[in-house]
């Protein structure tokens, strides 16, 4: 059953709407559309919120502080404790008294400086490798051989039952000759091939023959670790990437190793990587400059070398490669190492001997400088 009060308006809008014009003006529509859009919305409004929340019927003789507790949407929490009661199984409270000295209370840390305690053997820390660098940037031949000796010595420890995270036995010219790296079904490092048995012989000896000079053949460490990968689920990996660093004082990125792992790249693959970030980045922006004009000069060298006949632009538009080929910054490009001022302008043109000369002679200070001593009295330099 409809209710009673939309009668009325119900009917006022058919009538409206019969005998309301076709066409209505938008001002007009405005006015005459927006009070019944009002209305509608408040008494939507004023029945939703009516079903919504309903007020309890609450009796007189109640208190409405009662009432209050009993709503759905509030908390009732714990009824308070009649003033007076408390608990009788607590011990009884004694008087506070304030401290008027240190004595009784708890001591922390100690007096002095750290430095002045006594040594303890859980304060000494070896670290594996040196906070300093080398002074300069190991090549592609250095750090190959030193890949090729830290491989060399941790799977001759796994061979002789040692602890692989200490160095391994010293390296010799006799290791170098007798020993080959074999490698697994995968293609990682597995195990040394020792076909003389100096191995064997060698672990029931004290270690001697250190720092002894080891001729190795760059080539045959080559053919060697050209094929060798990382197996990175193995500790073995760990070790000889430590003993790796330690030999040429040059710490692994993890980007790197990063980009080895995702790509499963071979040990000479590594090598190419450290030899790239090893080499000294530009410090400026004029030196970065320089260094990619020069690449780009030597690039298009190299072109016009092997095929004079074709351009060079057209070798780059029918070049099917990938990656971006180095530009060269043009002919009427000039980098500098610092910042050109109106006065390096000048004295390309030739004219600040002039300029220079006048301004001592008023006294008045040249390139900004407080030394406004008057240079009349001097005499006037030849030009």
């Amino acid at each position: 059953m409809a209710l009673s009060r939309r009668a009325p308006q119900s009917i006022c809008d058919g009538f409206s709407g019969s005998v309301a014009p076709q066409y209505v003006c938008r001002s007009c529509r405005n006015h005459l559309f927006q009070p019944n859009a009002i209305q509608n919305r408040q008494f939507s409004s004023a029945i939703s919120t009516a079903s919504v929340r309903r007020k309890p019927c609450v009796p007189a003789n109640q208190s409405r502080s009662i009432v209050s507790l009993k709503l759905p949407w509030q908390n009732p929490g714990p009824p308070p404790m009649p003033e007076g009661r408390r608990d009788p199984n607590l011990p009884p409270m004694e008087e506070y008294v304030e401290a008027q000295t240190w004595d009784g209370l708890e001591l922390i840390g100690h007096k002095g400086h750290w430095k002045d305690l006594p040594p303890k053997s859980e304060d000494e820390f070896e670290p594996w490798l040196e906070a300093g660098t080398a002074a300069t940037p190991p090549d592609r031949t250095q750090l190959l051989m030193c890949m090729y000796i830290a491989i060399l010595e941790v799977l001759a420890a796994k061979h002789m039952n040692l602890d692989m995270c200490k160095p391994g036995p010293s390296i010799t010219q006799g290791h170098v000759t007798a020993l080959k790296i074999k490698l697994s079904n995968t293609g990682t490092l597995s195990h040394l091939e020792d076909s003389k048995g100096i191995l064997d012989q060698e672990q029931g000896d004290d270690e001697s023959s250190e720092n002894q000079a080891v001729d190795l053949s760059i080539p045959d460490i080559t053919e060697q670790l050209s094929a060798a990968k990382f197996d990175f689920n193995d500790r073995l990996t760990f070790n000889i990437l430590k003993r790796f660093s330690q030999l040429s004082k040059h710490r692994i990125p993890d980007p790197i190793l990063n980009t080895v792992l995702r790509k499963n790249m071979t040990v000479t693959a590594l090598i190419g990587l450290l030899t790239q970030s090893s080499k000294p980045k530009p410090k400026s922006v004029a030196e970065a400059l320089v260094a990619k004009q020069k690449k780009a000069i030597a690039f298009a060298a190299r072109a016009q070398l092997q095929d004079p006949v074709v351009p060079i632009r057209d070798v780059q538009e029918g070049s099917k490669q990938t990656r971006k080929l180095p530009q060269p910054l043009g002919p009427n490009v000039m980098v500098l190492s610092r910042r050109e001022t109106p006065v390096d302008k000048e004295k390309e043109v030739g004219r600040w001997k002039v300029i220079e000369r006048e301004l001592r002679d008023r006294g008045l200070p040249v390139l900004g400088h407080k030394n406004l001593t008057a240079q009349r009295e001097l005499r006037r330099e030849p030009l």
